[in-house]
């Protein structure tokens, strides 16, 4: 009777239950599911009604009027199912912008209900290296991965990392099974990585059996898995645009 419709590349941990309670309260026939902040992106927005029910969206936005949408909703299956056939029926694909839009202005229902936890859609690589970044942050690791809402994925169960007698580590998140002889701050180092001797990591990431070597230098990398990097490396990108190295390249 009811369908869930979540972004792929959204990044947060939502409860539906409380979502969709309200849904069936409120007898409208979609919930908006809506951010609590103002993303740094460009976004849709839902505009309310003086009864609190949206009356407009408006697309592509980075302005504070109305709520900010994380594009995702509960919504009646038949209702979906005529929004797709008069969609169909007019050639048109965009679900914003032709079914939605369509859908309000013929006196649709549509409520509105708002996230309260780290929320952010993922569509450029800067945006991921931000989201990366943002785990660093105690507040927002507790957001996405609470004990209630445990994330299961899958589990690489290795011995325990080792960090040489010279190591430093500040600020930083290392999976099992690495080696880290060099120094890293504010890293995320995943499993089976190998940071050798006087090598300095800063703001990178550096994913699954990833070899950084002796004097390397990097800043602002993000390095995919089994990439490797020969002693005396340098590679400096910017957050804004970090330096991304493929899977399986050595350099």
């Amino acid at each position: 009777k009811y369908l869930v419709l979540l972004l792929g590349n959204m990044c947060a941990n939502i409860d539906l239950v409380p979502i969709m309670r309200q849904h069936r309260l409120s007898g409208v026939e979609i919930t908006a599911i809506c951010a609590d902040h103002t993303p740094a992106q460009s976004h849709h927005r839902y505009v309310l009604g003086e009864d609190g029910l949206v009356k407009q969206i408006l697309f592509d936005r980075s302005d504070e009027e109305g709520l900010p949408s994380l594009e995702g909703y509960i919504i009646n299956k038949e209702t979906l199912l005529k929004m797709m056939d008069e969609c169909k029926a007019r050639n048109l694909y965009s679900f914003h912008k032709h079914a939605v839009a369509a859908f309000l202005s013929k006196g649709g229902t549509m409520d509105t209900y708002v996230h309260p936890g780290y929320a952010v859609a993922i569509r450029t690589v800067e945006a991921y290296y931000k989201a990366s970044m943002d785990m660093l942050k105690t507040e927002y690791r507790r957001q996405l991965f609470p004990a209630d809402r445990p994330v299961r994925t899958k589990v690489h169960e290795e011995v325990s990392t080792y960090y040489g007698e010279n190591a430093v580590s500040r600020n930083s998140l290392v999976a099992d099974n690495c080696m880290i002889e060099g120094s890293i701050e504010n890293c995320i180092i995943f499993s089976g990585a190998r940071i050798e001797k006087g090598a300095k990591l800063r703001n990178c990431i550096i994913m699954r059996g990833g070899i950084v070597g002796e004097g390397t230098e990097l800043d602002c990398v993000i390095a995919d898995k089994f990439c490797s990097f020969s002693p005396g490396t340098v590679l400096t990108g910017n957050a804004r645009l970090p330096m991304v190295v493929p899977k399986g390249v050595s350099i």
